[in-house]
Protein backbone atom coordinates (compact mmCIF):
# COMPACT_ATOMS: atom_id res chain seq x y z
CA UNK A 1 0.00 0.00 0.00
CA UNK A 2 1.92 3.01 -1.23
CA UNK A 3 1.46 6.64 -2.27
CA UNK A 4 -2.12 7.19 -1.11
CA UNK A 5 -3.71 10.35 0.34
CA UNK A 6 -6.47 9.63 2.86
CA UNK A 7 -8.27 12.61 4.38
CA UNK A 8 -11.32 13.57 6.45
CA UNK A 9 -12.47 10.10 7.57
CA UNK A 10 -14.89 10.30 10.48
CA UNK A 11 -17.47 7.99 12.14
CA UNK A 12 -19.49 10.85 13.59
CA UNK A 13 -23.24 10.14 13.13
CA UNK A 14 -22.53 6.68 11.69
CA UNK A 15 -25.18 4.49 13.32
CA UNK A 16 -22.88 1.46 13.21
CA UNK A 17 -20.65 3.24 15.72
CA UNK A 18 -23.45 4.48 17.94
CA UNK A 19 -25.22 3.39 21.11
CA UNK A 20 -28.96 3.19 21.70
CA UNK A 21 -29.92 5.61 24.47
CA UNK A 22 -33.54 4.49 24.80
CA UNK A 23 -35.01 6.69 22.08
CA UNK A 24 -32.30 7.22 19.46
CA UNK A 25 -28.87 6.07 18.36
CA UNK A 26 -26.37 8.43 20.01
CA UNK A 27 -22.89 8.69 18.49
CA UNK A 28 -19.95 7.20 20.36
CA UNK A 29 -16.43 8.59 20.40
CA UNK A 30 -15.14 8.74 16.85
CA UNK A 31 -12.74 5.97 15.78
CA UNK A 32 -12.43 5.71 12.00
CA UNK A 33 -8.97 4.67 10.80
CA UNK A 34 -7.41 6.43 7.85
CA UNK A 35 -5.48 3.24 7.07
CA UNK A 36 -6.84 0.25 8.99
CA UNK A 37 -5.36 -3.24 8.85
CA UNK A 38 -7.54 -5.75 10.71
CA UNK A 39 -5.76 -9.10 10.59
CA UNK A 40 -4.04 -8.85 7.21
CA UNK A 41 -0.37 -9.90 7.26
CA UNK A 42 2.69 -9.11 5.15
CA UNK A 43 1.52 -5.62 4.14
CA UNK A 44 4.07 -2.84 3.55
CA UNK A 45 2.48 0.54 4.30
CA UNK A 46 4.74 3.21 2.86
CA UNK A 47 4.78 6.82 1.64
CA UNK A 48 1.11 7.51 2.40
CA UNK A 49 -0.41 10.75 3.70
CA UNK A 50 -3.19 10.42 6.29
CA UNK A 51 -4.79 13.74 7.20
CA UNK A 52 -7.55 14.47 9.76
CA UNK A 53 -8.92 10.99 10.43
CA UNK A 54 -10.23 9.71 13.77
CA UNK A 55 -7.31 7.28 13.90
CA UNK A 56 -4.31 7.64 11.62
CA UNK A 57 -2.68 4.29 10.79
CA UNK A 58 -4.19 1.47 12.86
CA UNK A 59 -2.67 -2.02 12.77
CA UNK A 60 -5.05 -4.38 14.51
CA UNK A 61 -6.42 -7.88 14.89
CA UNK A 62 -9.88 -7.94 16.42
CA UNK A 63 -11.09 -11.50 15.78
CA UNK A 64 -10.40 -13.76 18.78
CA UNK A 65 -7.62 -16.37 18.61
CA UNK A 66 -6.05 -14.86 15.50
CA UNK A 67 -2.53 -13.61 14.85
CA UNK A 68 -1.24 -11.12 12.32
CA UNK A 69 2.14 -9.64 11.60
CA UNK A 70 4.97 -8.68 9.28
CA UNK A 71 3.70 -5.12 8.93
CA UNK A 72 6.40 -2.57 8.08
CA UNK A 73 5.33 1.08 7.95
CA UNK A 74 7.87 3.49 6.46
CA UNK A 75 7.87 7.07 5.22
CA UNK A 76 4.23 7.84 6.04
CA UNK A 77 2.91 11.23 7.18
CA UNK A 78 0.00 11.27 9.62
CA UNK A 79 -1.42 14.64 10.71
CA UNK A 80 -4.35 15.59 12.88
CA UNK A 81 -4.93 19.29 13.33
CA UNK A 82 -6.09 20.99 16.51
CA UNK A 83 -9.66 21.39 15.32
CA UNK A 84 -12.14 24.00 16.45
CA UNK A 85 -14.75 22.15 18.57
CA UNK A 86 -15.15 18.94 20.55
CA UNK A 87 -18.33 18.08 18.61
CA UNK A 88 -18.95 18.23 14.90
CA UNK A 89 -18.40 20.21 12.88
CA UNK A 90 -14.77 20.82 13.75
CA UNK A 91 -12.82 22.32 10.90
CA UNK A 92 -9.21 22.55 9.84
CA UNK A 93 -7.10 22.81 6.71
CA UNK A 94 -7.15 20.12 4.05
CA UNK A 95 -4.02 18.39 2.71
CA UNK A 96 -1.95 20.46 0.28
CA UNK A 97 -3.63 20.50 -3.11
CA UNK A 98 -7.08 19.63 -1.73
CA UNK A 99 -9.43 22.64 -1.69
CA UNK A 100 -11.80 23.49 1.14
CA UNK A 101 -11.69 22.65 4.82
CA UNK A 102 -11.61 19.44 6.81
CA UNK A 103 -14.66 18.33 8.77
CA UNK A 104 -12.81 15.80 10.97
CA UNK A 105 -10.01 17.94 12.37
CA UNK A 106 -9.40 17.68 16.06
CA UNK A 107 -11.04 14.31 16.58
CA UNK A 108 -8.09 11.92 16.32
CA UNK A 109 -7.37 9.37 19.00
CA UNK A 110 -3.88 8.59 17.77
CA UNK A 111 -1.64 8.85 14.74
CA UNK A 112 -0.10 5.35 14.84
CA UNK A 113 -1.78 2.50 16.73
CA UNK A 114 -0.75 -1.14 17.22
CA UNK A 115 -3.56 -3.09 18.87
CA UNK A 116 -4.65 -6.69 19.56
CA UNK A 117 -7.25 -6.84 22.32
CA UNK A 118 -9.36 -9.86 21.26
CA UNK A 119 -9.30 -13.07 23.29
CA UNK A 120 -5.94 -14.84 22.79
CA UNK A 121 -5.04 -12.91 19.63
CA UNK A 122 -1.76 -11.14 18.94
CA UNK A 123 0.11 -8.92 16.53
CA UNK A 124 3.82 -9.31 15.78
CA UNK A 125 6.70 -8.01 13.70
CA UNK A 126 5.63 -4.39 13.28
CA UNK A 127 8.42 -2.07 12.12
CA UNK A 128 7.59 1.66 12.09
CA UNK A 129 10.48 3.71 10.72
CA UNK A 130 10.95 7.14 9.13
CA UNK A 131 7.34 8.20 9.64
CA UNK A 132 6.07 11.63 10.70
CA UNK A 133 3.22 11.39 13.19
CA UNK A 134 1.59 14.58 14.46
CA UNK A 135 -1.41 14.66 16.79
CA UNK A 136 -2.46 18.15 17.82
CA UNK A 137 -5.98 17.15 18.80
CA UNK A 138 -7.14 18.57 22.12
CA UNK A 139 -10.77 17.76 21.38
CA UNK A 140 -10.99 13.97 21.32
CA UNK A 141 -13.80 12.47 23.37
CA UNK A 142 -17.11 13.67 24.68
CA UNK A 143 -18.36 15.30 26.77
CA UNK A 144 -14.83 16.26 27.91
CA UNK A 145 -11.52 15.94 26.05
CA UNK A 146 -9.51 12.77 26.72
CA UNK A 147 -5.77 12.10 26.31
CA UNK A 148 -4.92 11.17 22.75
CA UNK A 149 -1.48 9.52 22.38
CA UNK A 150 0.42 10.06 19.16
CA UNK A 151 1.88 6.53 19.06
CA UNK A 152 0.10 3.79 21.05
CA UNK A 153 1.06 0.12 21.58
CA UNK A 154 -1.78 -1.90 23.08
CA UNK A 155 -3.10 -5.40 23.57
CA UNK A 156 -1.06 -8.57 23.01
CA UNK A 157 1.95 -7.72 20.86
CA UNK A 158 5.46 -8.95 20.20
CA UNK A 159 8.48 -7.64 18.29
CA UNK A 160 7.50 -4.05 17.64
CA UNK A 161 10.14 -1.54 16.53
CA UNK A 162 9.36 2.21 16.53
CA UNK A 163 12.57 3.86 15.38
CA UNK A 164 13.76 6.99 13.55
CA UNK A 165 10.31 8.60 13.43
CA UNK A 166 9.24 12.19 14.07
CA UNK A 167 6.55 12.23 16.77
CA UNK A 168 4.89 15.58 17.56
CA UNK A 169 2.18 17.21 19.63
CA UNK A 170 1.47 20.90 20.26
CA UNK A 171 4.88 21.40 21.87
CA UNK A 172 4.86 23.16 25.26
CA UNK A 173 1.18 24.05 25.11
CA UNK A 174 0.07 20.39 24.92
CA UNK A 175 -0.66 19.01 28.38
CA UNK A 176 -3.07 16.32 27.20
CA UNK A 177 -1.45 14.14 24.55
CA UNK A 178 1.41 11.78 25.44
CA UNK A 179 3.96 11.26 22.66
CA UNK A 180 4.19 7.48 23.12
CA UNK A 181 1.88 5.29 25.20
CA UNK A 182 2.60 1.62 25.92
CA UNK A 183 -0.50 -0.05 27.39
CA UNK A 184 1.24 -3.30 28.39
CA UNK A 185 4.43 -5.31 28.20
CA UNK A 186 5.23 -7.31 25.06
CA UNK A 187 4.57 -11.03 25.05
CA UNK A 188 7.33 -13.11 26.61
CA UNK A 189 10.45 -13.68 24.54
CA UNK A 190 9.89 -10.81 22.15
CA UNK A 191 11.66 -7.62 21.16
CA UNK A 192 10.38 -4.11 21.85
CA UNK A 193 12.36 -1.12 20.59
CA UNK A 194 11.28 2.52 20.87
CA UNK A 195 14.45 4.41 20.03
CA UNK A 196 16.04 7.26 18.07
CA UNK A 197 12.75 9.08 17.51
CA UNK A 198 12.60 12.88 17.33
Amino acid sequence: MSGNVVANVDTWSNRSYGRWNGSACAPLTENAGGIFDDGAACIWIRHNTVWHTDQGISLDVEAPQRTTGHLPGTGNTVLDGPGTAIGNPSTGSNPPGVPGTSSAAGHAYDAFYVDAFGARNSIADVYATDNTCVNESQLYGAPAPQPAPVVDLGGRWRTVVVRDNTIEVLAGSDRLNPLVEVDGLPLRGSLAVVDCNA
